[in-house]
């Protein structure tokens, strides 16, 4: 989906925002997205919250980002990163031990 789709069905009111984070490099972004693509595109998994952050099914929008770069960097699986239950969105920048740089704030 692209920002401008995205931005169209979630932030349909005025005054709504979404920050925008960049993980650094050795999170390894790239890998993290094609990670994405490759285990949740196309599938038909159910929406729900529980407290298993390996399982696919069901999953949230912040568990597939944690997910994605949990598997797709060297660094996360040796202590890069924290394990939460649960991927709380806005919590998302504070479980990289290498905070992503905050680059915008998209508004509506």
């Amino acid at each position: 989906m692209s920002i401008i789709d995205w931005a169209k069905k979630y932030m349909s009111k005025k005054g709504q925002w979404t920050k925008i984070y960049r993980p650094a490099a050795k999170y390894k972004p790239n890998t993290a997205y094609q990670w994405a693509i490759n285990n949740y595109r196309g599938k038909n998994y159910s929406y729900g919250i529980n407290t298993n952050i390996w399982s696919k099914n069901p999953t949230y929008c912040s568990k597939i980002v944690w997910q994605a770069y949990w598997y797709s960097s060297a660094t996360a699986q040796v202590g890069g990163m924290k394990q939460p239950l649960v991927v709380s969105p806005y919590d998302l920048p504070t479980y990289f031990n290498s905070r992503p740089a905050h680059v915008g704030t998209w508004s509506a």
